[in-house]
């Protein structure tokens, strides 16, 4: 018998899979010189979500990396330059219901905001017995 913890784990990952689809976006500064910022939404790990972010930043050019929460806190701050920025985000999933995510440099901005619901699916089972 499949156990109702492993159902309700399946259901849950499968909706958060279809509302976390891979956002990703080409972004092109005023100099002409592309690059491109990817967010992945890519599972459960521990009661946490995981998300993961890339940014290529091809002029090398100072950006600042921003989440803030439903309340517009800010979760995590980072200023980068380097060429490849990559990091991975765990949130506690019962903390949030949005996230957004900036990228801002001088030449350009990316913003984009996921909200975060779960449904929990409890099976009960009555039988009568002699």
């Amino acid at each position: 018998m499949i156990s109702l913890n492993l159902i309700r784990n399946f259901f849950l990952s499968l909706l958060l899979t279809v509302v976390f689809i891979p956002i990703e976006a080409q972004v092109q500064s005023e100099s002409g010189k592309a690059g491109s910022v990817s967010i992945r939404y890519s599972g459960l790990q521990n009661e946490h979500l995981v998300f993961y972010v890339q940014v290529e930043n091809s002029s090398k050019e100072r950006f600042r990396f921003l989440i803030r929460d439903e309340n517009n806190n800010v979760l995590f701050e980072e200023i980068f330059s380097q060429q490849l920025f990559e990091k991975k985000i765990l949130f506690l999933k019962a903390d949030v219901s949005q996230v957004s995510f900036e990228v801002n440099g001088r030449s350009y901005n990316y913003y984009r905001q996921f909200a975060i619901s779960t449904r929990t699916v409890e099976e009960v089972s009555v039988r009568e017995t002699k």
